[in-house]
């Protein structure tokens, strides 16, 4: 019985039935009700019948002696509060009878809030060490003696214990743990005996007939509906005839609605009843007593003890519920009982139409299923959900058209639910071995084509088969060339032998005679599309395959455009580029080139060359000129190009040009691509330097790229010496049948240039940079001056896994596509709120925004500390979405919410009778027990709404318990919050309730043995399985307590350096916009202090210092363990140690190592050391976190590496 109560979930109802009024509530928070208030709180160890506190000092006096009556706060403490802000003196007394201080003493100082146990202050609640016993023998009056090996206690007979109602009594003991206890009644009756031992107690204990336990002993709840003619019953309980409970006739029963009535015994844990009104009787006499344990039920003479949640009638309301909101009674008429209106419904048991709408509740259809209220009543199906069993057929459905049974996902037992086997046409009422199907994806009809598998399959493994739409942008975005549709995953448990896949498109794309469908399969690990053996019959392509993955219809035609061919060049990469023009100005190009396009094609050359290319210009005719007077800047060499400076005059000297030019290369380091490109229109009169320019070229590492313009053919001047000189050093010939065709020659030797040249030195050549298409056809541009296009500290290489090459059948010709890791050109690839560089969780698929599928992109889920790995943690079969807009906790198994209802009436009926259930709707209930009466019960669970899971409509305005009962509410939270330390959703979701409307109670909960121990422990516990807003709750109700000195904090704990007011709360923001925020503040991009946003790894230059500033969510799951906080942390100081390695790939005259930022060098000699800058929010942290953090930077100093943290606001 105890293990289905345990599994019922928080029920909010809480938070409406513990209103303080406002004055008392402020008091109690925080110490003081307003400008001067101050709190007195006195430990009455004494046992007084009424604590008076006498007040004077500055301006403030009581009225006359004795003063003013405290107010009970349960457990022994009373409190005063007084407008008095200094010079306070208080004294102590029972009405003016026994006082501390004693007679003419003066009174003890006050000065702020205070807690008095004797004559000692304190400035804090004491803890202490609560002793609960119950008065088993009736003694009426019960003391505690309490001593140690190390101090005695108190004069014998010891400290009143105090009432709490029930039977059960409860003492602190301050300042003497462990302690040995005995139990007397002021008088002669003791246990232990006489002469015996003390028992010893080391923590909160009760004791009951002798027998000792860490938590409160179960009791009996026992409900009895009263037979007609009878009086007001009562209930005589015992164990024996030497063992009862109260004289006969016994105990009024407490009366609960519609002849129901109900008694929780609190002497046994199992127990025999009897039940009369002075004339009647049952069991009748003379007979034994039932036998009650749990929770227990008389009705018409039936007797059961059993589970809350019990329906006997089968009505949907469990019957605890159903005694408790009317039964069977039907106030309106409109057919449907009291209590199945309340609960099922959420209509209004005294209106026959709740909403007015001329239609009477029970012939309402509220979740359009096709059946009434009084159908689904009558059938058992849930009125407020369409699809009861959930299979995906309506209940109206299955009533009316599939006969199949509403309340089982599958009628015949087969394994494969109801909606499957109407959608494969098979018959759901007929149980099959197995299924030969053609199964439809599960949006059939909702997208540009229709898809389904046909396959034979046993039924287990048809139970499982799945198609739907996959959705991944990143892989197949709308503007994908061919795609049609979209991709589809197809699933199964198991392997399939074979199954033949179907892609239906529209019609009328056949009239496109390019239209050629081809389904193909992607190879997620390689990043490529397999085209498959595609048939096409009507507008229907199917293919057959032998395993299930992700498959996706394309356009063949377009999708292959999407791709060019390119020659196959070599596979050296340079990360720096000289060119030297050689230009023929023979009089001949008076004739082949008169509108001198070789000039404006060399202009436009040097115009796309990578940014730190150097160029020279050599004019040729009868003897040669550098126009250039060296290697220079792109600007001088386009000016060297200008028509006025080439006359189409005189001879020709080819080689004597290229020699010249050879002699303006610098260096011979193997990291730069030194080329001529010369160009000629016809014989040279020095070919006798060939051998000799060859050799040199070779020598200086220079290719020679020739472009012959005009004649060519066997025997030609080009074929003879141009073609030879391009292929001996290493470069390319063109041949260009008149000037016009110069353009496209050009455009090939800027190509292979590109293909040559890595500026950046990210690993990806000029030319993909330009032009990278990846497997999906799809094009991205990169920036190949720049080795981190997207400035996510990520160079661009990096975010590209690979080039893939395919080559031709003669492999003269390749195919390049970039298979991505991340986007190199966003971010955030993904959209998930996360920058590439800080994806937190090696668990997640850095490829799509929500790995889990649960509908909270990884971001969100980090952020919010849910587990983007996993949908639905707790298991409960509500996907974290759900639980997000619920407002419930991923980690905290929720059952429907009416059993809930089940599980907190059995709380509020049986009081204590429960041994601190583990079930914090239980605990709710036993909070509130005997605070309220039973109508204001029904009145406030009478407004909830049918699926509410926050139970936002309760109203339970007017309810307010007193003082005392506020203080035994948080000992039973405080208890249940420590028990509960290493699960603490569930401790923060009670505490979310009381935080917010229970002030008086969270302000009790100092006072709490097990609150404060839990405090202490919040720290050593870690909050992994605990979201960012459940530790927001747990942390508040905490400092409302006056704990927070248990608590570790980032801000407190941690070295911080330096608070920032970002002006919003920017922990609240997705990952992304928060680090742009914190990044603005510190660094000002934007007003140019900072290097710029897109500035890789560092932030800003400050005094010489290097700045790489990071900001780490401590609340989000990334940074729960140390190990993982660490190994971030341990990044962030690698990227920046290791900056100039990754980023300064090219090298001046001097020999000094630089990267190009816009147009300035950017060299390590504008720094002298660097500095890690993480910024983290002020937060409650594990003792873990803060060590690890604390011993990261002091590995670190003195290292040339300082690591300084800073707080956000």
């Amino acid at each position: 019985m105890r293990g289905s109560r345990l599994s019922c979930v928080l029920c909010a109802l809480l938070s409406m039935f513990m209103v303080m009024p406002a004055s008392v509530a402020s008091a109690a928070t925080d110490g003081s009700g307003g400008s001067g208030e101050v709190t007195i709180h006195y430990y009455d160890s004494a046992g007084w019948a009424k604590p008076f506190a006498y007040m004077y000092g500055d301006g403030v006096r009581s009225a006359s002696w004795p003063g003013e009556r405290m107010t009970d706060d349960g457990d022994g403490w009373y409190s005063v509060t007084v407008d008095a802000p200094h010079g306070l003196r208080v004294l102590f007394s029972d009405n003016g009878k026994s006082q501390h201080p004693g007679a003419n003493q003066p009174g003890y100082e006050v000065n702020g809030e205070a807690w008095f146990v004797g004559s000692t202050r304190h400035d804090s609640m004491p803890e202490g060490m609560k002793v609960h016993f119950y008065d088993y023998a009736n003694w009426g009056k019960v003391r505690l003696y309490y001593y140690s090996e190390a101090a005695r206690g108190p004069t014998w007979p010891g400290e009143a214990m105090h009432a709490d109602g029930d039977g059960w009594y409860t003492a602190t003991i301050f300042g003497t743990q462990p302690a040995r206890v005995l139990f007397n009644d002021g008088g002669s009756r003791q246990t232990p005996a006489s002469g015996q031992e003390g028992h010893l107690v080391t923590a909160e204990a009760w004791c009951r007939n002798g027998v000792w336990t860490d938590t409160r002993p179960d009791g009996v709840l026992v409900m009895f509906h009263k037979p007609s003619g009878w009086g007001s019953p009562r209930i005589y309980y015992y164990t024996s005839d030497a063992d009862t409970g109260p004289a006969w006739p016994g105990n009024a029963m407490k009366h609960m609605a519609d002849g129901w009535y109900s008694y929780t015994i609190t002497k046994y844990a199992k127990a025999r009843v009897l039940f009369n009104d002075g004339g009647h009787q049952v069991p009748a006499k003379s007979a034994p007593g039932y036998e009650a344990s749990g929770v227990c039920r008389w009705d018409g003479g039936d007797w059961s003890c059993g589970d809350p949640a019990i329906d006997g009638d089968d009505d949907g309301v469990p019957d605890v519920l159903g005694m408790m909101l009317g039964g069977d009674s039907d106030t309106d008429g409109d057919g449907l009982p009291d209590a199945f209106e309340t609960i099922r419904t959420g209509t209004d048991p005294s209106r026959a139409d709740s909403d007015g709408d001329g239609v009477a509740d029970g012939d309402e259809d509220p979740d359009g299923d096709g059946l009434t209220n009084l159908n689904e009543r009558e059938i058992g199906t849930d009125p407020m959900a369409a699809d009861t069993d959930g299979d995906g057929l309506t209940d109206g459905e299955e009533t009316t058209r599939t006969h199949t049974d509403p309340l089982k996902s599958d009628t015949d037992g087969d394994g494969v639910d109801d909606r499957r086997e109407i959608q494969w046409g098979t018959d759901p009422l007929v149980p099959q071995e197995t299924f030969d199907v053609t199964a439809p994806a599960e949006d059939v009809g909702q997208g540009d084509v229709d898809v389904s598998v046909s396959v034979n399959l046993p039924a287990s493994q048809a139970a499982t088969l799945d198609v739907r739409r996959y959705d991944n942008p990143s892989y197949f975005p709308d503007d994908m060339p061919g795609l049609i549709g979209d991709a589809y995953e197809f699933t199964v448990d198991g392997q399939v032998g074979s199954a033949t896949l179907r892609f239906r498109f529209d019609e009328s794309l056949l009239s496109d005679s390019s239209f050629d469908p081809a389904i193909c399969w992607f190879d997620e690990k390689e990043q490529r599309l397999e085209e498959l053996d595609t048939t096409v019959t009507g507008n229907e392509a199917t293919a057959t395959v032998s395993h299930f993955s992700k498959y996706v219809l394309v356009n063949r035609t377009t999708f292959h455009d999407s791709f060019s061919w390119e020659d196959v060049w070599g596979d050296e990469q340079f990360n720096a580029v000289q060119t030297v023009f050689v230009i023929d100005d023979s009089g001949s190009m008076w004739s082949n080139d008169r509108g001198k396009k070789r000039l404006s094609v060399a202009r436009d050359l040097v115009g796309r060359f990578p940014g730190n290319t150097r160029t020279g210009v050599v004019r040729f005719a009868d003897g040669a000129t550098d126009l250039t007077g060296g290697l220079t800047d792109a600007q001088t060499a386009k000016n060297a190009l200008a028509d006025a400076n080439f006359h189409d005059s005189g001879g020709t000297s080819m080689y004597l040009a290229v020699r010249q030019a050879l002699n303006m290369f610098q260096g011979d380091d193997d990291a730069t691509l030194r080329n001529i490109i010369v160009l000629s229109d016809g014989e040279t009169a020095d070919t006798r330097l060939h051998d000799s320019v060859v050799a040199e070229a070779n020598k200086r590492k220079v290719k020679i790229n020739a472009v012959g313009l005009g004649g060519g053919g066997p025997g030609s001047y080009f074929e003879r010496w141009m073609k030879p000189l391009a292929s001996q050093t290493g470069g390319e010939s063109y041949l260009a049948q008149d000037a016009d065709a110069l353009a496209g020659i050009y455009e090939n030797i800027g190509k292979l240039i590109d293909i040559e040249t890595d500026s950046d030195g990210d690993g990806i050549p000029d030319w993909y940079e330009d032009h990278l298409v990846l497997f999906n056809g799809v094009s991205l541009k990169l920036d190949k001056n720049n080795p981190d296009t997207d400035g996510d500290g990520i160079p661009d290489g990096e975010e590209i896994d690979r080039l893939d090459y395919r080559y031709n059948a003669d492999r003269t010709k390749v195919i390049v596509t970039g298979r991505l890791i991340t986007n190199p050109t966003l971010v955030d690839s993904y959209g998930d709120g996360i920058a590439d560089a800080d994806e937190p969780d090696p668990t997640t698929d850095p490829m799509n925004p929500d790995t889990d599928g649960d509908g909270l992109t990884d971001g969100d889920e980090v952020r919010r500390n849910f587990d983007p790995t996993s949908p639905d943690p707790d298991g409960d079969g509500r996907r974290d979405d759900r639980e997000l807009a619920d407002d419930t906790s991923p980690y905290v198994y929720d059952k429907a919410w009416y059993e809930q209802f089940a599980c907190f009436v059995v709380g509020a009926l049986a009081g204590d009778f429960i041994t601190d259930d583990d079930d914090p709707v239980t605990l709710a209930g036993q909070i509130i027990g005997g605070v309220i009466p039973t109508s204001d019960v029904r009145d406030a669970i009478a407004n909830v709404k049918h699926g509410d899971y926050a139970f936002a409509a309760i109203s339970a305005a007017g309810i307010v318990p007193a003082a005392g009962d506020a203080a035994k509410g948080a000992a039973k939270a405080g208890r249940f919050i420590l028990r509960n330390i290493d699960d603490p959703a569930k401790a923060a979701r009670l505490l979310a309730i009381l935080e917010e409307s229970c002030p008086s109670v969270v302000a009790k909960l100092g006072g709490s043995d097990g609150f404060v121990k839990a405090a202490a422990s919040f720290s050593q516990t870690g909050h992994a399985r605990l979201t960012k807003k459940e530790k927001q709750h747990l942390v508040k109700a905490v400092n409302k307590a006056g704990l927070a000195k248990h608590l570790v904090t980032s801000g407190r704990d941690l070295p911080i350096a330096a608070t920032i007011d970002t002006g919003k709360n920017v922990w609240n923001e997705r990952w992304l916009k928060r680090g742009d925020i914190i990044d603005e503040h510190l660094n000002g991009h934007s007003t140019g202090r900072g290097l710029g946003r897109t500035f890789p790894v560092a932030d800003r230059l400050e005094n010489r210092v290097l700045v790489s500033t990071k900001s780490l969510d401590l609340d989000a799951r990334s940074y729960q363990t140390p190990g993982r906080l660490r190994s971030r942390l341990n990044k962030y100081v690698k990227d920046l140690e290791g900056f100039e390695d990754k980023y300064f790939n090219k090298v001046d005259g001097n020999g000094n190592k630089y990267m190009y930022w816009g147009k300035e060098k950017f060299t390590a000699n504008k720094y002298d050391s660097k500095m890690l800058e993480v910024v983290f929010p002020d937060t409650a942290i594990g003792n873990d976190i803060a060590e690890a953090l604390r011993a990261f930077q002091r590995e670190h100093a003195g290292t040339g590496m300082q690591i300084v943290y800073k707080i956000a606001k």
